[in-house]
């Protein structure tokens, strides 16, 4: 029902009638982009399935539902990243292709507002990720607590390399996404293989660290063969909205601690907030980290919304 939904809103949206027909001329330069998209895909249901059969058939079914539910939760910023900027921000780069500087530039604006919104909640998850378990999902769900730190780590991690993503499809390199892909699914497999044994279904959140690693230094890599000095002025700002997380992450588990039951876990979500935005602010303007700006460029309905120009 959802599914039919949604294609009857598209349409009104956008009443354009597609007839079905076969060009040689427009599908072959599609296949040809389209193989590398699709075997990536591939990859990459193998490697998540192989991890829950192997979880499994080593562990048993409530491990298993144990790790699913800590990980729809903990990847939730990194699905949201992945949808809202990654579909935006393919076309933008498809369209500034042939001007390395526009790409640099727009990438550039791309991670700072992706860093500026997600890691703050990556932070809120590690820390509040006990009081989520036993004030929200209750008690069935009790143990997850230290797999959503984990996996939240791994999100965390992951929204930084999620913006290489658009750069290498818009650039014309999707296959540099397969080689990224072939780069952390194996290594995934494997090391869950080996600390699941050891860390019980934990070791499920280790082994994504080690994958996510090293497909992110991959992406780095990658990017940097196809950029002139991508992340150059960057360290700033990164760091003060890593730190800024940091903060905010400890002044909600202070309050969590110290007030008991859901109310400690909304109240401290909460201050937790408004101190990470009034410090991004702050920051902002006193060391020029163009943190609005950036985030002005990806999400210019921010400008409507807090009534400030771009």
């Amino acid at each position: 029902a959802g599914s039919a939904v949604f294609v009857l809103m598209s349409y009104i949206q956008a009443p354009y009638r597609p007839r079905i027909s076969l060009d040689s001329d427009y599908s072959r330069p599609l296949v040809g982009f389209g193989q590398w998209i699709f075997l990536t895909s591939l990859v990459a249901v193998v490697g998540s399935s192989t991890v829950q059969i192997v979880i499994s058939r080593r562990l048993g079914a409530v491990e298993l539902g144990l790790y699913s539910l800590a990980a729809k939760l903990a990847f939730l910023p990194y699905e949201v990243s992945t949808k809202i900027v990654g579909d935006v921000a393919f076309p933008l780069y498809a369209r500034l292709q042939s001007e390395p500087n526009q790409v640099r530039r727009a990438f550039r604006a791309i991670l700072t507002a992706v860093s500026a919104l997600l890691m703050p909640i990556c932070g809120l998850m590690i820390a509040l990720a006990p009081s989520l378990v036993d004030n929200v999902l209750g008690s069935g769900w009790e143990g997850t607590s230290d797999l959503i730190r984990l996996l939240a780590l791994v999100s965390l991690i992951a929204l930084v390399g999620d913006t290489f993503v658009p750069i290498l499809k818009g650039m014309g390199r999707p296959g540099r996404l397969f080689v990224i892909e072939l780069v952390q699914a194996p290594i995934l497999v494997i090391t869950v293989w080996r600390f699941i044994g050891r860390f019980g279904v934990n070791g499920a959140g280790l082994a994504w660290l080690p994958a996510v690693i090293a497909s992110q230094m991959t992406s780095a890599f990658f990017l940097g063969r196809i950029l002139p000095k991508p992340f150059a002025g960057m360290g700033k700002p990164v760091a003060t909205i890593i730190a800024v997380s940091v903060v905010g992450g400890t002044v909600a588990l202070v309050i969590n601690q110290n007030m008991a039951g859901t109310a400690g876990l909304v109240v401290g979500g909460s201050v937790a907030t408004v101190v990470m935005g009034s410090l991004l602010w702050v920051t902002d303007r006193r060391f020029s980290l163009n943190l609005r700006d950036g985030l002005l460029r990806v999400f210019p309905q921010l400008a409507s919304l807090t009534k400030i120009l771009p």
